[in-house]
């Protein structure tokens, strides 16, 4: 009898842990991007700017469509990016996290930051920060 006791209460023992072990391993697709995941080379959907010291949402542009909202693109070399229905295109280097975007048609540049799930785009002169966040 005690024997049997025994064993009843090591199979508990045993499918209590193993319970427990499927309860930690359960996966949720629905989990936001963390660092780890996103780079320049996401995709970007526009979050935020701050034109001149005015910060503005997405809810805040009066659009008739999204395509009017500024957008930002990279393969990882080359990026585009687009506001008040003009493209700039441009190469990006990365240094210690950093990423330096030089553009092809004027002597702005911007300079990117990626924390947590969203990018923050700099320009030199200072007058303009955009924050994409990744799809």
């Amino acid at each position: 009898m005690k024997k049997f006791k025994k064993c009843v209460l090591v199979v508990c023992a045993v499918l209590i842990m193993t319970i427990s072990l499927c309860a930690c391993g359960k996966k949720n697709d629905e989990q936001p991007y963390t660092g780890e995941d996103v780079g320049i080379d996401s995709e970007w959907d526009f979050y935020e700017s701050t034109v001149n010291g005015k910060t503005m949402t997405r809810e805040d542009f009066n659009l008739v469509d999204e395509k009017d909202l500024p957008s930002f693109t990279c393969d990882g070399k080359t990026c585009k990016f687009s506001t008040n229905g003009k493209s700039h295109n441009g190469t990006v280097t990365e240094e210690d996290g950093q990423y330096n975007i030089s553009y092809d048609d004027t002597s702005v540049t911007m300079t990117g930051v990626i924390e947590g799930n969203k990018l923050t785009l700099t320009n030199n002169k200072g007058s303009l920060i955009l924050i994409f966040e990744a799809k």
